[in-house]
């Protein structure tokens, strides 16, 4: 076919059309003068428009078709699947670090649209907003902390040293991030700090784990968050809330917490970036003593968290985190459970039976007093080796939840 019923099939304009040819996107023969294009061309015009849909950039739709056609000629090479599947990881990254360079721009507009119009432009927050100060306690003895040295600006706690009679101690760093004495020896250790298992699924994989983080979205959306206190701990692997504070209520407030400083302030930067004006406390602890008031959390978001906690002896994070939660809190999770064990030596620094188990972890939240409301069971395996601790043949399933704890 030529050029002009092409553009009609495909709905691109012939501009655009010779533009790809110029780049090496398509390559069509050329006939008497005339460029003729096949079924093929038509089919690689329509991957194409599918890959920019999904916000690649022409460089990368270059590199994913090489990759295809190299991948039909050699169906079985590993390699060549891992480097596409590297490809989807790195661009779904960029994606999202757009959106947060978008969502920082938009906020910056807003805040001039404001001055312009003669409105009073509210300060960022950098700091502990008082809201969240409130909150934190000594986490041995429950006793408030006597403060010294303390800034405060903006109706937030921008520095100061904390400390109890019990001999606990914490401090609000320069940047605004609440760390404790505590969090030089980690009880629950970063164990993903370059988040290197995102990198490495596969782009089935990635399309598929998201449909269960849009399931738990959907869910959180529908609840009533005005004024309530959203926790997330173990950034270190992923960040749930680092890509959907925007999607919650403007007015609950969220704390993040990790043992690593590093790693939290990655999200801060970009979170403080896209989102400035919402009431967020970021936190570096032991990863299991929080210096938070006891029930003082209304929702808990335990993104894979509870895989961690296994790997370290605990059966769930609901051990844990059950004397920061009350009747009613809700909890949110997805966690990876291991439904067929490959026979093999496994790394014992690695390793631990408890881990990746649901069993495990629905009776360990059930013995803290949760009930499982809502979930959703994958049936199709992910790829094995991005999960520590696993063995080729290993057959790991998504599985994600809502409960809710119901105290004594």
């Amino acid at each position: 076919m030529k050029i002009g019923e092409f553009s009609n099939l495909t709905g691109l304009p012939i501009l655009t059309l010779r533009h790809y040819m110029d780049i090496g996107l398509l390559s069509p023969q050329k006939e008497d003068r005339y460029w003729k294009f096949t079924e093929e061309d038509l089919e690689r015009a329509r991957a194409i428009a599918q890959y920019k849909d999904c916000g690649l950039s022409l460089s990368a739709i270059g590199e994913m078709l090489s990759l295809h056609d190299q991948l039909q000629q050699h169906p079985e090479d590993a390699g060549l699947s891992q480097q596409r599947g590297s490809l989807f990881a790195r661009e779904f990254n960029r994606l999202h670090s757009r959106q947060a360079e978008l969502l920082a721009a938009l906020n910056r507009l807003e805040e001039m649209t404001r001055s312009i119009r003669g409105q009073v432009v509210t300060e960022s927050f950098n700091g502990i907003p008082f809201p969240l100060f409130s909150l934190i306690c000594c986490p041995m003895c429950g006793s408030p902390l006597n403060w010294e040295n303390v800034h405060i600006a903006c109706n937030q706690v921008c520095r100061g040293q904390g400390s109890c009679a019990c001999g606990f101690h914490a401090e609000v760093s320069d940047d605004g991030i609440l760390i404790t004495a505590d969090a030089q020896r980690p009880l629950i250790p970063a164990v993903d700090r370059q988040m290197a298992t995102l990198q490495q699924r596969t782009p089935q994989d990635v399309s598929y784990i998201e449909s269960f983080n849009q399931w738990l979205i959907q869910h959180l959306a529908s609840l009533d968050l005005k004024g309530k206190v959203i926790f997330e701990d173990v950034l270190n692997t992923a960040c749930f809330l680092n890509r959907t504070i925007g999607l919650l209520d403007k007015e609950a407030c969220y704390i993040l917490c990790d043992t690593d400083l590093e790693v939290v302030r990655y999200y801060m930067s970009s979170i403080r970036a896209a989102y400035p004006h919402r009431n967020i406390l970021f936190l570096v602890d032991d990863g299991i003593h929080h210096p938070l008031c006891p029930g003082c959390l209304d929702i808990v978001i335990d993104y894979a968290a509870s895989e961690i906690y296994q790997k370290y002896g605990y059966r769930s994070s609901s051990t844990p985190l059950r004397p920061y939660a009350h009747n009613d809190t809700i909890i949110a999770g997805r966690f990876s459970r291991l439904c067929k064990k490959q026979l093999g030596e496994r790394d014992p620094a690695e390793y631990n039976p408890l881990r990746y188990r649901q069993s495990v972890l629905l009776e360990d939240m059930e013995r803290n007093g949760i009930q499982i409301l809502k979930e959703k069971t994958g049936s199709r395996a992910v790829d094995p080796s991005v999960y520590i601790g696993t063995l080729p043949g290993d057959i790991l399933k998504p599985y994600a939840f809502i409960g809710r704890w119901k105290m004594p």
